[in-house]
């Protein structure tokens, strides 16, 4: 059926003043469906792309799920080309169903072998599916075709940081950088990077880069950094920028486990305490899973056993969880960034978790 498409009466209520049949409409049986031949020129020429210009804008308003629904829709009516399909893809990715993606990048590959944005999109897809080795793969290909992509650079980088490759993750977190030195999650993860090869001079660097770009947006270097220089004794600097972070941004909890940790290493039980239960308050869904860890620095020391059973150390935590969740409105509102840097463990004694009073989990 050469120039024609079969679609259901249902569909073309909103589009009936088009529709040009070459023969008389059949009568329809009640609850009945029934199809009938619409010109390509006409209904099926137009009706396509129009559901495809509408999806492109739900697609710029991040609405992916009302994007697909216009994507499937151009499709099924006969819109098919391969921008359709790279726009399809990227509202599945947006929907974080990235096989979807996968499978209409591969498409869109298919049909032309040097479409470097289909090779990202689908290598990007592969590394948040943990398919690693498939998204380096298809990032190098994208850069082999089109070597301007920050973001291939960025993703790929991530790829190989994920696989334990950091100094090749280096490289390509810093040919990101050069495409755009203002580049933010470059600069932090570069950073992030370094402090894996326990480059903690380099790692604090690239936090202090990141906010002088933007100290607002930038907001977790603080956090990174602290960590960066409490690794290297400098205690005050971490301790000023965890109290900066913590005026920036109450509700990005990391910071009091950060800070309670930084108390105890200066032998400040008392805030310490109040910062690590605030933590503990705060991440009942043990998001960052440290709450092992934040237990076994409070009681690091035997001689700060007392101040695991104060009230009053207590009653000051959970004023703080209080306030910061009065203002965030719920559990899930409170800020969490995947990958900030935390305090390890620098002991294995977890007894003194047997003083610890649970009120809050």
């Amino acid at each position: 059926m050469d120039g024609k498409y079969i679609i259901s009466a249902l569909v073309l209520t909103a589009v009936s003043l088009a529709v040009s049949c070459s023969g008389p409409r059949p009568e329809a049986a009640e609850n009945s469906t029934y199809t009938i031949n619409i010109n390509s020129e006409s209904v099926g020429g137009q009706y396509g792309p129009a559901q495809y210009q509408i999806g492109l804008a739900y697609l710029s308003q991040d609405n992916y799920q009302e994007a697909l629904k216009a994507f499937d829709s151009s499709i099924n009516n006969g819109y098919s080309a391969r921008d359709v399909h790279f726009a399809r893809a990227q509202a599945y990715a947006g929907l974080g169903l990235y096989s979807g993606a996968i499978g209409d990048t591969s498409f869109c590959i298919d049909l032309d072998p040097n479409y470097a944005a289909a090779y990202e999109l689908r290598g990007v897809s592969y590394l948040n599916s943990g398919e690693y080795q498939k998204a380096i793969a298809d990032l190098t290909q994208s850069l082999a075709i089109d070597s301007s992509s920050k973001e291939a650079y960025f993703n790929r980088g991530m790829a190989l940081k994920d696989m334990g490759e950091f100094d090749n993750a280096v490289v390509d977190f810093k040919r990101a950088i050069n495409l755009d030195p203002s580049y933010l999650q470059a600069v932090i993860w570069l950073g992030r990077t370094y402090y894996a090869l326990t480059d903690y001079a380099s790692a604090a660097d690239q936090f202090s880069r990141a906010i002088t770009i933007d100290p607002v947006e930038a907001a977790v270097a603080y956090s990174d950094r602290a960590v960066c220089e409490g690794r290297n004794g400098q205690l005050d600097d971490a301790l000023a920028d965890l109290n900066i972070l913590a005026g920036l941004h109450p509700s990005f909890y990391m910071v009091f486990y950060n800070r309670g940790v930084v108390y105890m290493k200066m032998n400040k039980s008392s805030p310490a305490i109040v910062d690590l239960d605030t933590y503990l308050c705060l991440d009942v869904t043990d998001k960052y899973g440290l709450s092992g860890l934040a237990d076994s620095w409070r009681g690091y020391y035997p001689e700060y056993y007392i101040n695991n059973e104060d009230q009053a150390l207590y009653d000051q935590a959970a004023g703080i969880c209080n306030g910061i969740l009065s203002q965030a409105g719920t559990q899930k509102d409170l800020a969490f960034t995947a990958g900030a840097l935390y305090f390890p463990g620098e002991h294995t004694d977890y007894g003194s978790a047997a003083f610890r009073m649970h009120h809050w989990r």
